[in-house]
């Protein structure tokens, strides 16, 4: 069952992605990629995680750090794609 479709951000995307252990990264801003706290596949189980939990369909274009490098801008992608 897919999970509530987050409205106003990264406040509420975030709990979802504590699911894959992103949890210690307390600050939304901070740079997932550029730090190490997400590699490459890291981005492929969080895509695959946001594809399943709010029944997204995530193409190939719009997986760049623009969408994927911070929680703040996880939950900003998830925003447009569902709203």
């Amino acid at each position: 069952m897919p999970l509530p479709v987050p409205s106003s951000g990264s406040a509420e995307i975030g709990p979802a992605l504590e699911l894959l252990g992103l949890e210690a990264v307390a600050d939304e801003v901070r740079h997932l990629l550029d730090e190490g706290v997400v590699d490459s596949t890291g981005v492929l189980e969080v895509i695959g995680f946001l594809e399943s939990e709010f029944g997204l369909v995530i193409e190939d274009a719009d997986i760049t750090p623009e969408n994927f490098d911070s929680i703040a801008r996880i939950a900003a992608f998830v925003s447009r794609k569902c709203g």
